[in-house]
């Protein structure tokens, strides 16, 4: 397996349990999903493909909200602010810079 689809691999196992968690109050999910480079990135597609093997179908229970920093740490800061303001119910981070401005931007909301 190549490095990029084990990442993907963890992070929708990582995403499942708590999405499957929030599914049950029903309704849409949103996944919010920072990315540290540029598009395109195959993580977003790899993430999408292994959550709609478990279940999950975009645009009937699962919405992803996707943003892309393009190797600028400040600009991660600014956009995982938004998809705090937006309100998903989970961020999905891909590499440091990005897991670290989405921590910096909340609390509350499972990274």
């Amino acid at each position: 397996m190549r490095r990029r689809e084990f990442v993907a691999l963890v992070s929708g196992a990582a995403v499942w349990p708590v999405v499957g968690h929030t599914q049950q109050a029903g309704g849409v999910r949103r996944v919010g999903v920072l990315i540290s480079g540029s598009p395109p990135d195959p993580m977003t597609g790899l993430l999408r493909r292994h959550l709609r093997d478990l279940g999950y179908a975009e645009g009937q229970n699962i919405g992803f909200e996707v943003r892309y920093a393009m190797d600028q740490s400040e600009r991660a800061a600014e956009l995982a602010r938004e998809l705090v303001s937006l309100n998903v119910d989970i961020i999905v981070a891909h590499f440091t810079p990005a897991a670290i401005a989405a921590k910096e931007a909340t609390r509350t909301i499972p990274i």
